[in-house]
């Protein structure tokens, strides 16, 4: 629809330079009126134009007109519209005609025309800089395009149930950590109906029927572009104009209740909201992170996506992601995968199909990200595509689309799609774990806990009796959990292989008692050195934590080795490396009076060192408690 006002402009300009009649420039100007209507009179209009260039072929702004109805209208026709603006250029408005047509062409996904429109317009001399870029950068899509539409892959769409989509309209797609539910957005086309959010479970190889969220959450306004935690315990979505917010849309929260219904929607704040406008959240499966669009007014602007992360209750460090994710175009629809690294979202500032395409990017570091990956055709095509989803597994992702079943172009719906392996983040599996009392079997709900991954640049800490999150395979999970009166348990978790969505366990606890030993699962020294790598620190901040919170409690230090190289070396290592964790311990505030260490060499070994798995179970660090 916005190039009408290119065709408005173009009848303006060529009204002067050719003879019409006054007869005929109402008739054109009809025409405009007809296709700016809602809805559109395409036939009508169309009639009028085809009528209005027999009488007079020499009427350049009509041709573009009739380009214009067949290229950006149903139904489609590319002859007709390639003939229009053939004629338009040859009766003098080539500038025009060319613009639209490559434009319109690229739109359609007719990418040999848009090719060739858009090299025919940078054979025109003085033309504009600004729409010789925009020639340059069309012509390099249809290009980059063609090229594209020879390697397709292997998607396997499959639209999900009428279970799922029992409205008109189903977009927005989330999945829960442990791939048991999906939330989306809904509503109906009728006059008043406002946006709900659903959920559905799965139930074996379909879905249970979507049904809206109990509680406060939906009201008579317009909720969606839902995120959910990984856990559900928390949701983040979009709703606009509400008294409470501070432009024209805003983020939003919402807190699963003890008997499953959601609270009422709490604003996420000025720190994420703004007078400009917030949308399509994207909250990471831990609920550290949270993604989201800013634009200035919707459609108006540049959109970037904004990332903000949470600190003691409290978002912080909100800053829109860099380049290689921000380009001069517009970004959208964020999706963090649970594996923490992998991040998916739109974008029309990049070579690409036509419209909005899909991309993924790798987090690299705490502030950088791989070049964006484009997500190869027939995911990507000439329409916008926008808003995926991927399954905790990677295998299987989740999108809308409109006017994928024959009998109904009106209706947009949720699809279930197979990723190619390139396309894929890390497997992760979801981990419920719970802490108990090993004597007594019972929860232990003052627990806390500090988790440390590579792919999570600070440690997050929690309270209570059980935590969820996603192990991906072959990335290591580090646990330092306490409470009062129990022993520091380390724990550390790599998944090898993944075989279910989602597994419980429980972890144990002891009491503190004389003579007991805690291994430090989550410590690391440079190879055949004492100097401790940045990876330990949270694993020496808990243990300082536990004996500040057990001022009564003495402990030693103990350092062991495995066989590789001589006695004496391995016990003047495992010494050194026990003082250097006694050492930092001072440093952390703990009394030297209440710290001990030595070093056993290899004369303690607990397994076999004729393997390696052996000789990592050999290399130790230990906790006595005196």
């Amino acid at each position: 629809m916005r190039g009408l006002i290119l065709v408005l402009f173009s009848a303006a300009v060529t009204g002067s330079a050719w003879a019409q009649s006054q007869a005929e420039v109402n008739r054109f100007q009809k025409a405009m009126a007809l296709l700016r209507s809602d809805p559109p009179q395409v036939a009508a209009a169309r009639a009028l134009l085809e009528k209005l260039t027999t009488s007079n072929p020499d009427y350049a702004a009509a041709w573009v007109g009739l380009g214009e109805a067949y290229s950006a209208f149903e139904p489609l026709d590319a002859e007709r519209a390639r003939r229009a603006f053939g004629r338009a250029a040859e009766a003098g408005a080539s500038r025009q005609a060319l613009f639209r047509w490559m434009q319109n062409a690229m739109l359609q996904g007719w990418y040999a025309e848009a090719d060739s429109a858009a090299s025919a317009y940078l054979d025109l001399p003085k033309t504009p800089q600004a729409q010789r870029n925009d020639a340059e950068r069309i012509r390099a899509s249809a290009r980059f395009a063609q090229a594209a539409v020879l390697r397709p892959e292997d998607y396997r769409f499959g639209r999900l149930s009428d279970s799922v989509n029992r409205s008109d309209m189903n977009y927005f797609p989330s999945i829960s950590g442990d791939n048991a539910v999906l939330y989306f957005t809904a509503r109906q086309r009728s006059a008043g109906s406002d946006e709900v959010i659903m959920s559905s479970r799965r139930t074996g190889t379909d879905w249970q029927t979507a049904r809206p969220l109990s509680g406060a959450l939906n009201t008579s306004g317009n909720e969606g572009a839902v995120s959910i935690r990984g856990d559900q315990r928390v949701m983040a979505f979009a709703a606009c104009d509400r008294g409470d917010g501070y432009g024209s849309c805003d983020i939003y929260f919402s807190i699963r209740r003890p008997d499953g219904s959601w609270s009422e929607a709490q604003n996420a704040g000025p720190a994420i909201n703004t007078s400009q406008w917030e949308s399509q959240p994207c909250l990471s499966a831990d609920g550290r992170e949270l993604f989201f669009v800013r634009e200035s007014r919707q459609g108006e602007g540049n959109a970037d996506i904004w990332r903000a992360v949470l600190r003691d209750g409290r978002w912080a460090e909100v800053k829109p992601l860099p380049a290689p994710i921000r380009s001069a175009g517009m970004e959208s629809t964020p999706f963090l995968h649970a594996d923490g690294t992998t991040l998916y979202f739109a974008s029309d500032g990049r070579l690409g199909m036509g419209g909005s395409d899909l991309y993924l990017s790798r987090r690299l570091s705490d502030s950088t990200w791989s070049d964006p990956l484009h997500l190869a055709y027939p995911l990507n095509d000439h329409l916008d595509n926008f808003g995926l989803v991927v399954r905790p597994d990677g295998s299987e992702a989740f999108l809308a689309r409109g006017g994928l079943r024959g009998d109904d172009s009106e209706r947009v719906e949720l699809y279930r799609l197979s990723l190619p392996g390139a396309f894929r983040p890390k497997p992760v599996l979801w981990w419920t774990v719970w802490v108990a009392d090993r004597a007594t079997g019972k929860t232990v709900p003052q627990a806390q806990w500090s988790i440390s991954s590579p792919e999570v640049f600070a440690p997050v800490s929690h309270q209570g009796p059980s935590y969820q999150v996603a192990l991906p395979v072959g990335s290591p999970r580090g646990f330092q959990i306490q409470a009062p009166g129990y022993q520091l348990l380390s724990e550390q978790r790599i998944l090898e292989q993944r075989s279910e969505d989602a597994r419980v366990d429980t972890l144990w606890l002891r009491p503190i008692q004389s003579g007991d030993r805690t291994r430090l699962e989550n410590l690391y020294f440079a190879t055949d050195s004492d100097v401790l790598l940045p990876e330990s620190m949270p694993e020496l901040r808990s243990l300082a934590n536990w004996l500040k919170a057990n001022p009564g409690v003495r402990v030693r230090i103990e350092g062991h080795t495995d066989s590789q190289g001589g006695a004496a070396y391995n016990l003047d290592l495992s010494t050194r490396r026990a003082e250097g964790v006694y050492r930092e311990l001072i440093v952390q505030g703990i009394d030297s009076n209440r710290l001990e260490f030595k070093g056993f060499g290899l004369n303690k070994a607990i397994d076999s060192n004729a393997t390696e798995a052996g000789r990592a179970r050999n290399r130790r660090t230990e906790v006595l408690i005196l």
